[in-house]
């Protein structure tokens, strides 16, 4: 080895969310629902990983037993999850207990975690899934019975995550296991794009998106929204697939081709950011992560909105606007197009720049002429009524060996 070699600080090659999680036997016959979920860090409980805890909850309904593994966090001093009052934090290294138990398992190394004969795995995150593959194999050889079959709760298609890497590649092998794997996909639109590209599943079950409580409490209680000349956007400069710079130059393009820009106030949600600087002094001013009733209060007053996402998923915030008869515009994507779902919301096939500031200029000629203008919310809800989002759970629990 040459001493320039010698002398390069050495890459770095792990790749620490993979880490195996490592079995030992537990004497316990009862079988037991098992959620592998990154983190219960307050500031990570909404979005994704609230809608995996209540998709979660659902399927176990009235089991004794049930456990939720922390594949990301180390540690859970304290339950600030209202959703799970009454559960108990356990360390992985006692043993196996009934009941409903959280175990932070982030720091696994060499440390093994009580698994069942009966144990059924629910994966969430893509890394969450390599590790249960991984796992699974090893109980069906130490208990000498075929593999259980895996529930993957799929909310995006996680690839699309990364450029062209290892983890890409990583994330696209979940969907290649070849062994059973029930796939449960948030909306119908994902489940179609997976079906397309011929992934690999046992089953397939699919929900729809419900509006939150506080804005379905805001919005029934609207009989028409006042709206204003505001322009929101969802803006996440931190997330690729939400193509911040692209929606930014879209309405910097408007604000140069249309004289009435200067009228109109606008705003970005998401995640705070500096302001940003367009044409004719106007400004892009981050009002960053709204609280949810200060959230419904600025979808009922505001015009237009841009939300995009480029991913086969719709994301929420789209269908949020177009519920509160906000004009949006997002885009489409493979088999996704939320125009033909509401007339409120404008899907672009092609999105540059120049596409979505036309789009917007267009959007905002209606509402000239007054200061404030009144619409009527829409007749058909783009949500799935109250209690209805996981129909097929009792087929589920069927298909999985778990008692009625």
């Amino acid at each position: 080895m040459s001493s320039t070699a010698s002398a390069l600080p050495s890459p770095q090659i792990e790749i620490s969310e993979v880490t195996h999680l490592l079995g030992r036997a537990s004497p316990i016959e009862r079988p037991r629902l098992n959620l592998l979920l990154p983190t219960l860090k307050e500031e990570h409980v909404f979005g994704g990983i609230m809608t995996a805890l209540q998709f979660f909850l659902a399927l176990a309904g009235q089991d004794e037993d049930a456990r939720i593994i922390l594949s990301d966090q180390g540690e859970y001093a304290q339950i600030t999850v209202d959703l799970l009052r009454g559960w108990h934090v356990c360390d992985a290294d006692t043993e196996d207990a009934g009941g409903r138990l959280i175990v932070p398992f982030a720091s696994r190394g060499y440390r093994t975690l009580p698994v069942r004969r009966a144990d059924v795995f629910v994966a969430t995150a893509w890394w969450t899934a390599y590790v249960l593959q991984r796992l699974l194999p090893w109980q069906a050889q130490a208990y000498a019975q075929p593999p259980h079959s895996l529930v993957y709760l799929v909310q995006d298609h996680e690839p699309g995550f990364y450029p062209l890497s290892t983890r890409h590649v990583l994330a696209q092998s979940t969907y290649e296991y070849p062994q059973p794997m029930i796939g449960v996909f948030n909306t119908g639109l994902l489940r179609d794009f997976f079906e397309a590209r011929g992934y690999r599943f046992s089953g397939r079950y699919a929900f729809e998106p419900q509006l939150n409580p506080v804005l379905a409490d805001h919005h029934r209680r609207a009989r028409s929204f006042a709206k204003r000349r505001q322009l929101i956007l969802y803006g996440r400069p931190g997330v690729p697939r939400n193509a911040f710079e692209l929606v930014c130059q879209g309405v910097r393009h408007w604000s140069a081709i249309d004289p009435a820009a200067e009228l109109w106030r606008i705003l970005s949600l998401g995640e705070p950011h500096g302001d940003i600087g367009l044409h004719h002094g106007l400004h892009i001013v981050s009002r960053g992560k709204l609280d949810l009733h200060e959230y419904a209060r600025t979808l009922s007053e505001s015009a237009i909105g841009v939300s995009l996402m480029l991913s086969p998923h719709p994301s929420y915030p789209p269908l949020e606007m177009a519920e509160f008869a906000v004009q949006t515009i997002t885009n489409a994507f493979a088999n996704k197009d939320l125009g033909i779902l509401s007339p409120n919301i404008h899907s672009l096939r092609t999105v540059t720049p120049e596409a979505i500031g036309e789009r917007i200029r267009d959007l905002a000629a209606p509402f000239a002429a007054s200061d404030t203008t009144l619409v009527a919310p829409p007749t058909r809800s783009l949500f799935s009524p109250k209690g209805a989002t996981f129909p097929f759970i009792p087929s589920l629990r069927a298909e999985l060996g778990l008692p009625e």
